[in-house]
């Protein structure tokens, strides 16, 4: 005896590129099997090369520009402890330009970041089972 019958996958998933890129390499066929996890594509983005390295040229800049005003601080920080070798306007003034190049060294880190957490939407991946 014969029952006509239809097979059909138990979960379907359409995936979509999070970045803007283009196929370097497709691991697996439409309707082939695949494991939570397993690497379906590998995408390229050469916008997303050069966005990077234009990122960590600016980190370390702005790495560098901060290393030079700490230094500056700190050094005029110990001197003006001896009474009247700084004056505290000047110090103040260190300390606050320290402080702006603390921050734009730490937004610097934070777009570098970005960009770097970009590169992992380069590799499609099959969902994990939920």
């Amino acid at each position: 005896m014969q029952i006509p019958g239809e097979i059909s996958g138990f979960q379907q998933v359409e995936i979509y590129a999070k970045v803007s890129s283009y196929v370097k390499s497709l691991n697996v066929d439409i309707g082939t099997k695949v494991h939570a996890g397993q690497l379906l594509a590998v995408l390229e983005a050469p916008e997303l090369s050069s966005q990077l390295s234009a990122a960590k040229s600016r980190l370390k800049s702005q790495e560098a520009i901060y290393m030079a005003t700490k230094s500056t601080y700190d050094r005029l920080f110990e001197t003006s402890k001896v009474e009247g070798t700084v004056a505290r306007l000047d110090l103040e003034v260190a300390e606050a330009k320290k402080n702006a190049d603390f921050a734009q060294y730490q937004a610097a880190k934070s777009a570098y970041a970005e960009v770097q957490n970009l590169l992992n939407y380069l590799e499609i991946r099959a969902p994990s089972m939920v």
